[in-house]
C-alpha cells in the first residue's frame, strides 16, 4: 500500500468512528496488544467442530419473519415491533459476490433523515447460515438509526446476539442453542484472531503511517472478540434474568449505549475470559 493510500485509509477509519460517535474502550498500548496477541494465539490453535447445521436450506421469504419471531423470547412487544417496523422496507438483493453465510447491508440517509436499507444475500440456495447473517446485519440498525456514544469493541455485540436468538428459536434447548451458535460463530472470531497474528508485528513498524494503519486494523479485528465476550455474558445473564435483559435490549433500541448496558448488567469484557473458555470447551 502506498503512503497516500495509508493516509486515506487512516482518515476514513477515523471519520467513520466520528460519524457514529465511536471511541476506543482499550488503549492498545504495547503491553495490551501483546496480551491480545497471546489470546489470539490460543484461539488460533483451537480445533473446532465442523458445522453442518448451517447448511440446512431456508426460503428467502422465511428469513425476515423468522428473525422477528426469534425476538419474541423476551415477551416484550416493543422489541418485536421495533424490528418488524425497521425491516419491512428492507430490499433484499441477491448478489453473486456474497458467499454463503455472508450478508451485507447498505444504507442511505435522504433529506428526510430516515435511513433506507438494502440487504445483499447470496444468489442461489439460501441456508441457515444466511439466516444468521441476515439477523446479524439488522442488529446494526439501532446504532445506525440513532447514534449514541459507543465503544468500537461493543459495536458487534447486538448483531452477534441476534444470531444467538435465532439459534434459540430453532433449538429451544438453551445448551443446544448455545452450542450451535458457537459452532457457527467461533470460526469467524478464529479468523479475526488469525488476522491479528498476521499484522501484529506491523503495529510496531518504524514508519508512523504503517504503524498507525495496522494499529487501527488490529483494533478493528479485535472488536469481534470483545463483542462475542459481551454476548456470552449477556447469554449468561439471560439465563438467570431474561426480563432484565429484555428491558436492556428495549432501552438500547431507544438509544441507550451498550457502554451503559454493560454497567447495568455487570458485563466486563477485558481479556475475553469466557470466550477463551468456550473455545477450549468446543474444541475438546
Amino acid at each position: 500500500m502506498k503512503k497516500k493510500n495509508f493516509e486515506e485509509a487512516i482518515e476514513q477509519f477515523n471519520l467513520d468512528l466520528k460519524v457514529l460517535n465511536i471511541g476506543y474502550k482499550n488503549s492498545y498500548c504495547t503491553d495490551e496488544r501483546r496480551e491480545i496477541f497471546k489470546l489470539c494465539r490460543k484461539i488460533k490453535r483451537s480445533e473446532l467442530p465442523t458445522s453442518t447445521d448451517g447448511k440446512i436450506p431456508v426460503d428467502e421469504a422465511s428469513i425476515r419473519p423468522f428473525s422477528i419471531r426469534s425476538l419474541k423470547v423476551f415477551n416484550n412487544s416493543a422489541i418485536v415491533d421495533y424490528f418488524d417496523e425497521k425491516t419491512k422496507s428492507i430490499k433484499i438483493v441477491r448478489d453473486r459476490k456474497n458467499a454463503t453465510g455472508e450478508a451485507d447491508m447498505e444504507y442511505t440517509k435522504p433529506d428526510s433523515g430516515q435511513r433506507q436499507y438494502k440487504m445483499f444475500l447470496p444468489k442461489g440456495t439460501l441456508y441457515v447460515s444466511d439466516q444468521l447473517s441476515y439477523s446479524h446485519e439488522i442488529g446494526h440498525i439501532p446504532e445506525l438509526d440513532l447514534v449514541r456514544k459507543s465503544y468500537l469493541e461493543y459495536t458487534e455485540a447486538l448483531p452477534i446476539f441476534m444470531e444467538y436468538l435465532c439459534e434459540l428459536r430453532r433449538h429451544r434447548d438453551k445448551q443446544e442453542a448455545l452450542d450451535y451458535f458457537l459452532i457457527e460463530r467461533l470460526p469467524a472470531e478464529q479468523s479475526e484472531a488469525s488476522d491479528i497474528l498476521k499484522i501484529y508485528k506491523n503495529t510496531e513498524h518504524p514508519n508512523h503511517l504503517i504503524r498507525l494503519y495496522h494499529q487501527q486494523l488490529f483494533a478493528d479485528y479485535y472488536k469481534y472478540l470483545e463483542s462475542l465476550e459481551f454476548v456470552l455474558q449477556l447469554i449468561d445473564r439471560m439465563d438467570t434474568d431474561k426480563e432484565a435483559v429484555g428491558k436492556e435490549i428495549e432501552a438500547i433500541l431507544m438509544g441507550k449505549s451498550l457502554i451503559e448496558t454493560a454497567k447495568s448488567l455487570d458485563i466486563e469484557t477485558d481479556g475475553c475470559e469466557k470466550t477463551l473458555k468456550e473455545y477450549k470447551r468446543m474444541s475438546r
